[in-house]
């Protein structure tokens, strides 16, 4: 636990990476948000350079998949403050350090929904969600900020600056219960998952033998 006025205002934890264009063309969901993505870092980084951090792998190198990129030489963040090792605990601690997460799937595509957001609320930070457009089906609303209702980004950042300590703690205490509740440990963890993976097996096999 980190204590609230200790928490630096916001981070990202993404991977610099995107899928080459073949691959969006054919793929179902067309919608991407890698390039959000680096809209929002842009403009956290020149807006509040004390107060935001970027963590993932790939930031101070080429984009993978970019031959421009490696032509012409590739960005520099500021922000970059290096990946993070590759386990549960260390992105978490890093996650606790900051009252806000910018929370951004690498797709918008109904049901899709990572272990970014849930990661949040493990680390007490309130994830600023932008992704599935049905995430309240899953995820209540009042346990993050849904980036689909501010007009731009300065509007964001002026809603997270004048937010109090009470309201924000009102958004992490909505996490907790999140993940004490039963039915969300059922539909989401190992238990719900293999549940469901058994039930779509035996309903594909049924499915065979009657046809």
């Amino acid at each position: 636990k980190v204590p609230y006025k200790k928490k630096k205002l916001l981070c990202a934890i993404n991977s610099n990476i995107a899928p080459p264009f073949p691959l969006v063309l054919l793929s179902p969901f067309k919608k991407i948000l890698y390039p959000e993505r680096s809209k929002a870092i842009k403009f956290f980084e020149k807006e509040i350079p004390k107060e935001f951090s970027l963590y993932g792998r790939g930031w101070n190198a080429p984009m993978k998949f970019s031959l421009k990129e490696k032509l012409f030489g590739h960005k520099t963040y500021p922000s970059y403050k290096g990946s993070i090792p590759r386990n549960l605990n260390s992105k978490l601690e890093v996650l606790s350090k900051y009252k806000f997460n910018l929370c951004f799937e690498n797709c918008i595509a109904d049901g899709y929904i990572s272990e970014k957001i849930i990661d949040c609320f493990k680390a007490h930070t309130v994830p600023i969600y932008l992704g599935a457009p049905n995430i309240e089906k899953y995820i209540p609303k009042n346990c993050f900020i849904d980036f689909r209702e501010f007009k731009d980004y300065p509007a964001l950042l002026e809603f997270l600056n004048k937010m109090d300590e009470k309201t924000y703690k009102k958004y992490i205490e909505n996490g907790k219960k999140l993940l004490k509740s039963k039915k969300f440990l059922d539909t989401w963890f190992e238990e719900g998952f293999l549940k469901t993976f058994l039930e779509a097996i035996s309903y594909n096999t049924g499915h065979r033998r009657l046809n």
